[in-house]
């Protein structure tokens, strides 16, 4: 949208009314004369009222087409105004007629002329309405012939005053413009410029040169083939064609190459002409370059983040190390990239992962503290950087890397956590790398996330390792324990260590997990930990026990629940000692659970102690056949057991073949009652 001139809106608003008025007057004027033809026709053919009728006709016509033309068309008004006063005059009969439309024509005559080049719409207002006068002062009144033509040259005097007056203002006003457009196009930084629909260089404002391709004068006349590369210069013609086709306001973003350098614009490119167009391309460089950088924080922050994640949630080092590696690799853009772990009881650096490597020499490093270029950043716990290797032959250990692998720049990165070395990245490329202050940052990120992951790695390896011993130790302590009770009652020696492998094996085919199996492991060596609160006088009794001393006896699930809930790492175990005298139907001791109330680690031992116990020769009875046993189990499904895990423990074969070759081995007592 142009923007408007107060100035001018002023003169077209005074150029409004004038045309107003001259339009009435011209009104009067034909009303004035029609009127007298109908009134007093005699008075319609005086002289100088045919001429008064043109002169009215000519304002009505004259105003009318400036009202609704535009100041080039005025002219065109201008001429059809000298046309009309030209037939006026070859009308008029009489002399004063002639004299005075000779004197209208050559006092027009120059005001028409002037308004062909000055002000069109207002030049002919004013020559209309100097017509109208001396065409009335000339046929209305008796004056000397010379009187219209002073008054005709004196008028001329006055617009060609007015005229030239306007014509110094405009000049002033132009020259204020164009000022304020240079200063304007000076400040501007955009490059504008036209181009037609072949993409030649029509115009270019005077801007900032510097962000233009090549001088102003080299590039007039010329078109982007003959200038830019084939795809960048088909870039151009799409987008100009495009804009043209369409003709809505088309963008576009490029770069080019200015003095070595990448330069970016952002175009906005309008359509001026149907075959040419307005390109302002804004230098967009610094923005770009912000983003670029934006985008790069933003790539490490998240490759950081993905090790955290890595790290948090694997305690395996080799997947950490690898991760780290690929980043380095794809984020530094380098060419290879290797981790050297420190070994604290060799106090060796060896390889321990890499990538990018030709051949798999870089796997034999092993190098002291102190010793070659990594050696020598873990002892001095600072970034060794070698830009060229192979000016460095003296300080290279590794020769195939400069022989074989071609490298050229290096950085060994010293790995600590809590003050303690871990280890070294390495890093190589096979060009010369300058990086900027962001690389190095990340670069030194990625470090202290490798030397994080090794030392968690190294107190989770620890913890394990402490973890296993500890582990080792609880089960040669509850082993011990067991051991004793067997030795306690010699009728029952070796039945725990059969009840238990048994056990153990049969719990995997309900799916327990690994912890939950070292629950039953333990609970089986345990189950019959609570016989240590029963006197001897009845545990070790050859007699039948009285009833009392059965009370007594039962009491046992209840003492090992007291002994083993206090012991935390040992509650996992406390199912079977508690639980494995009670009966699926609800009549076994001491809670007398009934169904799945009652563990399931605990129904399965019920039916292995009774097993073992029935398959082991006793003093008071024989050991029974394998099928009597099955037989007997079988019949006590569904009321001293849980018909599924009988049905388990009968079908997969546990229940004999091994288990008979440890009942085998069972003690032979003269006990005369089970205790078990």
């Amino acid at each position: 949208m142009p923007i408007s001139d107060p100035e001018d809106t002023r003169r077209r608003r005074l150029l409004n009314i004038l045309l107003v008025g001259v339009f009435i007057s011209g009104l009067i004027g034909v009303i004035y004369t029609i009127s007298l033809f109908f009134v007093a026709r005699e008075a319609f053919f005086r002289p100088g009222v045919p001429l008064i009728l043109a002169t009215a006709f000519i304002l009505l016509l004259g105003s009318g087409l400036i009202y609704g033309i535009n100041r080039r068309s005025g002219r065109w008004a201008a001429l059809l105004f000298l046309i009309l006063l030209t037939i006026s005059i070859a009308f008029s009969d009489t002399p004063a007629q002639v004299e005075g439309g000779r004197s209208l024509f050559f006092f027009a005559l120059p005001i028409i002329i002037s308004s062909l080049v000055l002000y069109p719409a207002a030049s002919f207002i004013f020559a209309a309405l100097s017509a109208a006068l001396i065409g009335w002062l000339a046929n209305s009144i008796s004056l000397p012939p010379n009187i219209p033509a002073m008054i005709g040259f004196i008028m001329i005097a006055l617009v060609s005053w007015l005229s030239s007056r306007g014509l110094e203002q405009a000049l002033h006003g132009l020259q204020k413009s164009e000022l304020k457009l240079r200063s304007l196009f000076a400040a501007i930084t955009d490059s504008i410029m036209v181009l037609d629909r072949d993409g030649r260089f029509l115009e270019i404002a005077p801007t900032n040169p510097v962000n233009l391709y090549r001088p102003s004068e080299d590039l007039l006349g010329k078109t982007v083939t003959e200038l830019f590369p084939p795809a960048q210069a088909t870039f151009f013609l799409d987008r100009i064609h495009q804009t043209l086709e369409t003709g809505k306001v088309g963008t576009a973003e490029y770069s080019s190459q200015i003095e070595e350098a990448d330069v970016w614009y952002s175009a906005s490119i309008s359509p001026l002409s149907p075959n040419s167009v307005i390109w302002v391309a804004h230098n967009i460089t610094s923005r770009r370059s912000a983003e670029e950088q934006i985008r790069r924080q933003l790539d490490y922050l998240t490759a950081l983040g993905e090790i955290d994640r890595i790290i948090s949630s694997n305690f395996d080092l080799r997947p950490i190390l690898a991760s780290i590696l690929s980043h380095v690799l794809s984020k530094l853009g380098v060419d290879a990239a290797d981790l050297l772990l420190f070994n604290s009881i060799s106090q060796v650096m060896e390889y321990s992962a890499g990538v990018g490597f030709y051949t798999k020499e870089i796997e034999r490093s092993r190098l002291r503290l102190g010793e070659g270029l990594p050696g020598q950043a873990a002892l001095n716990r600072e970034i060794v950087h070698v830009g060229d290797l192979t000016s460095q032959n003296g300080s290279i250990l590794r020769k195939d890397l400069v022989s074989t692998e071609r490298f050229i720049s290096y950085w060994a990165v010293p790995l600590f956590a809590k003050g303690q070395i871990k280890g070294v990245l390495e890093i190589f490329h096979r060009t010369s790398l300058e990086p900027d202050r962001e690389w190095l940052d990340f670069l030194k990120a990625l470090a202290e996330q490798a030397a994080i992951a090794v030392d968690n790695a190294n107190l989770f390896e620890s913890l394990q390792r402490s973890n296993t011993e500890l582990r080792l130790a609880y089960d040669a302590t509850i082993e011990g324990w067991s051991h004793a009770l067997d030795l306690r009652d010699e009728e029952t020696e070796g039945h725990t260590r059969r009840v238990t492998e048994i056990t153990v094996r049969l719990a995997r085919l309900f799916d327990l997990s690994a912890e939950e199996l070292v629950g039953v492991r333990w609970g089986a060596l345990l189950h019959d930990i609570g016989k240590m609160g029963v006197p001897d006088g009845i545990l070790l009794k050859a007699e039948p026990l009285t009833e009392d001393e059965w009370v007594a006896m039962r009491k046992h699930p209840t003492f090992a629940h007291d002994l083993l809930s206090p012991i935390r790492y040992l509650r996992s175990a406390l199912d079977i000692p508690y639980c494995h005298h009670e009966k699926w139907d609800g009549s076994g001791y001491p809670r007398g659970l009934k169904g799945d109330e009652i563990p399931l680690t605990a129904r399965i031992f019920a039916v292995v102690d009774v097993w073992d116990a029935l398959r082991s020769d006793r003093p008071y009875r024989a050991a029974w056949p394998q099928d009597r046993v099955r037989e007997h189990i079988r019949s006590l499904s569904g009321s001293h057991f849980d018909p599924e895990v009988v049905r388990v423990c009968l079908e997969s074969g546990m229940l004999g073949g091994q288990a008979d070759q440890l009942a085998a081995h069972g003690s032979n007592s003269n006990r005369s009652h089970p205790a078990d």
